[in-house]
């Protein structure tokens, strides 16, 4: 083999390796999410960027949910109590005071029924039991 050849090949191979460590750098695909410890990451353009800091709202990153939530308490519940939901699936407002009954991307279950917080009040998304599933409040979802 001439030295020319010797060259090219040894140029290929270094480029070669250098791609190949590049794409075990933890590159991803667009759209994706992760936790890092309390931090929300979405995948943008092929790389992890901190999407929220769950912990500096008082919740916790849920990888599989894919957003922050508000962490478990000692009773199961992740409020402590709770507003029954109206036939519409959203709260009646839970009190004369007007103030929310439940803090924003919340989830619960009341009974079969998966809930989730928006603008303060209780919304149901979807009834668990119409699939033959149970509602997993621990998991925020249907299972």
């Amino acid at each position: 083999m001439g030295p020319h050849i010797r060259l090219l090949l040894l140029a290929l191979t270094i480029a070669c390796t250098e791609k190949e460590e590049e794409t075990e750098a933890g590159t991803c695909t667009s759209g994706d999410l992760q936790c890092d410890g309390d931090t929300l990451q979405a995948c943008t353009d092929g790389a992890w960027e901190n999407a929220q800091d769950c912990a500096a709202e008082g919740m916790i990153c849920h990888e599989e949910m894919g957003h922050c939530m508000e962490a478990e308490t000692s009773d199961g519940g992740a409020d402590g109590g709770g507003t029954d939901a109206g036939a519409d699936g959203a709260s009646d407002g839970g009190g004369e005071t007007g103030a929310p009954t439940c803090t924003e991307e919340e989830v619960r279950c009341e009974g079969t029924l998966l809930q989730t917080c928006t603008d303060g009040a209780w919304v149901t998304e979807e009834d668990c039991a119409e699939r033959g599933l149970e509602c997993m409040e621990d998991h925020g979802h249907c299972m």
